[in-house]
């Protein structure tokens, strides 16, 4: 609902107003401030929006900024339903949530937002959202001297940047294209790790969860995340072969499943479990997010649809096994030590690009064609690489 909302205010308000604001800045001149880097206590505006899994692909960047800038105050700028990601980070000052769906919504809350953003007075503003046309326009608006971000190719959204950070949309991993939006600054840093910021009290709710579902503190689980985005159910691997992956490592390794989602999520994973013959252990929209990460960061090894919670695992070390579709997987593979992705090698194979659109195919072999032995064979490769068996 949130993505549907922005897009709306993208498609309908966006474009128009970057043409005005354009020739606003043209007649006026660039605002630019020079020598505003070498402010000693920068004040930093992050925008990041959506995207659970970019909230984790980022925090290398969110590194380098702090590293670089060591007196500098950051701040990000999400949605509520990506806030607890990055809550509590020490990498970061502060977190304002864009509430796009209640007080910010419509053109009064836009207004609002903004003079709120004014007032905090921002001398960089860093938009890493990648195709969005409405954040280079509250970059601008936040009277900002200095305003980074993507010239993403197609969307017509760079032109109110000061620094333009050319988007690579295919072979380039993610995580460095946020990292080129920090390196426009000159911003670096050589610890790329990706690891979610968990507190103890996550720790304790996640422990106390597992007790409730019998599983012992020397009980070895693995993590099953078999939905994602419900627009995107094409990319779902099966039921039928999450319940006979499951069914088979309990056999053969006397393992429990825990399978996660969200609540819209609980038939899917009620239908995993069932076809297991009710072994499993259901939890659809009982884990915040950071408990999630908390349980995730136990577990025996994590297999997943190309979803933020596969990113989450990567970053947290534990084996990760990543079932892609049709999705840019040199883009979007997990990252980290222990990592592993299964995908069917076709001639059509990637063929997502736009992230507005779901491909229309006969056949979806891509994710249909990717068999249970296929995913097994990689999840026990990777645990006998990481000498977890």
């Amino acid at each position: 609902m949130k993505k549907r909302t922005i897009r709306a205010l993208d498609d309908h308000i966006a474009a128009w107003l970057i043409k005005g604001l354009t020739l606003h800045e043209r007649i006026l001149g660039p605002r630019l401030a020079k020598g505003l880097l070498k402010k000693e206590e920068l004040n930093i505006l992050i925008i990041k929006l959506l995207g659970i899994g970019d909230m984790i692909i980022f925090l290398p960047a969110l590194r380098a900024l702090r590293e670089t800038f060591p007196f500098a105050t950051l701040t990000v700028m999400t949605t509520k339903a990506c806030s607890e990601m990055i809550e509590g980070n020490p990498l970061l000052d502060k977190v304002i949530v864009y509430d796009v769906q209640g007080k910010q919504s419509g053109v009064k809350g836009f207004l609002g937002l903004i003079r709120f953003l004014r007032s905090l007075r921002f001398d960089v503003v860093i938009d890493l959202e990648q195709y969005y046309r409405i954040t280079p326009i509250l970059s601008y608006l936040t009277g900002a001297g200095i305003r980074v971000g993507f010239d993403t190719e197609g969307r017509n959204r760079a032109a109110l940047f000061t620094h333009k950070v050319d988007y690579e949309t295919t072979n380039l991993p993610e995580m460095e294209n946020f990292l080129n939006a920090a390196r426009a600054l000159g911003a670096a840093t050589d610890n790329l790790s990706t690891r979610m910021f968990i507190p103890q009290d996550a720790f304790l709710s996640a422990a106390r969860i597992l007790r409730e579902s019998e599983v012992g503190p020397d009980k070895k689980y693995i993590v099953f995340a078999p939905a994602g985005n419900p627009r995107w159910k094409v990319k779902y691997w099966s039921a039928e072969r999450f319940a006979e992956l499951g069914a088979r490592f309990e056999r053969e390794f006397g393992v429990r499943v825990i399978l996660i989602g969200s609540g819209v999520e609980l038939d899917l994973l009620e239908e995993i479990n069932g076809l297991m013959g009710g072994t499993g252990i259901v939890l659809a929209g009982k884990l915040n997010l950071k408990e999630m990460g908390a349980l995730i960061n136990g577990a025996f090894f994590y297999v997943g649809n190309e979803t933020g919670p596969m990113h989450v695992a990567a970053g947290l070390g534990v084996p990760t096994v990543g079932i892609f579709s049709f999705t840019l997987y040199k883009k979007w593979s997990p990252i980290g030590p222990r990592v592993a992705v299964v995908r069917k090698d076709l001639s059509c194979n990637p063929c997502y690009i736009d992230s507005s659109t779901v491909p229309e195919c006969p056949h979806y072999d891509c994710i249909r064609g990717i068999t249970v032995d296929k995913v097994y064979d990689t999840a026990l490769r990777l645990l006998l690489k990481s000498g977890t068996t």
